[in-house]
């Protein structure tokens, strides 16, 4: 199965199954870490890797002009910090206000991201 998931408002991360040329809606959630978790638990770990490049840029789109071109910057692999940036950026939906807020704890990069 193959999945993707699209930022489709503030605190709104819809994982839809794809099927051909069908979408169907699964699963609604509130940060992009935990929509990607959810896919992660329910599919082949080779499926994972290509289903979450591909949506990558889809989110990335989602969250606004300043959040792409950082994406750009990060790809060419210059700056952790940025890096860091970006991925907070994208599990929010681009609200740098919901960074600071970020309720998710247990996240690997929860100590690193930009608080100010």
């Amino acid at each position: 199965m193959k999945y993707l998931v699209e930022h489709e408002g503030p605190h709104v991360f819809v994982v839809y199954e794809i099927k051909g040329e069908n979408k169907t809606k699964v699963q609604t959630f509130k940060t992009n870490h935990s929509a990607k978790k959810w896919i992660n638990a329910n599919s082949v770990v080779d499926q994972a890797k290509s289903e979450t490049a591909d949506c990558t840029y889809s989110i990335v789109e989602h969250c606004g002009p300043r959040v792409v071109s950082l994406w750009k910057r990060v790809m060419k692999g210059k700056s952790r910090k940025d890096a860091i940036r970006c991925m907070c950026l994208m599990c929010v939906g681009g609200s740098r206000k919901d960074v600071e807020l970020c309720p998710s704890k247990y996240c690997p990069l929860y100590l690193f991201r930009e608080t100010g």
